[in-house]
């Protein structure tokens, strides 16, 4: 996934309005996009929720959105985005980032997958920072080992054939 550069409020208003009406969640900024959706920080707003929903999550909450467009994707990209969903409901482990709701929006037009919010960000992107620090600033080989060791329990508590359909190609979905 991409990160934007945009830190202001992203996507189309209408957008925006659907996953509020929908799901109870503020669209903040977008966080990046990828092939089949686009991610943003979300907070839960207890106004915009809903009877049914009021409760379920502190006012203020922060998660991630990934939204994935229905309308225009293909059959077999279409049931791969809910399989993702049944899949990430199944996983519960804490080295695997939590799925925390899900919803369609109005008419259908996009599945929104709402997951925890993991505020230090991937391993892409801290390895990024440290190699264009000036002098760059190695991790430590403890720290490496910490995450190695996490990522290795969090595979083997995946059955194998979900853990190699889902192993990360680069570090920026770990």
């Amino acid at each position: 996934m991409q990160v934007s550069s945009k830190n202001n409020t992203p996507g189309e208003p209408a957008l925006r309005e659907r996953i509020a009406a929908s799901g109870g969640w503020q669209v903040t900024k977008q966080l990046g996009r990828g092939q089949y959706g686009t991610a943003y920080l979300v907070s839960w707003d207890e106004e915009k929720c809903g009877e049914e929903r009021k409760g379920q999550y502190k006012d203020g909450d922060q998660a991630v959105a990934k939204v994935v467009g229905l309308e225009f994707l293909p059959e077999k990209e279409h049931n791969f985005a809910f399989q993702e969903v049944e899949l990430m409901r199944a996983l519960r482990h804490p080295h695997i980032v939590a799925l925390r709701d899900h919803f369609l929006t109005e008419a259908s037009l996009e599945l929104v997958i709402v997951m925890e919010f993991c505020d230090s960000g991937d391993l892409r992107g801290e390895v990024k920072r440290r190699t264009q620090a000036k002098p760059p600033n190695l991790l430590p080989e403890a720290t490496i080992m910490t995450w190695f060791v996490q990522m290795t329990l969090a595979l083997n508590y995946m059955p194998p054939q979900i853990a190699v359909m889902h192993l990360p190609s680069t570090g920026s979905k770990l």
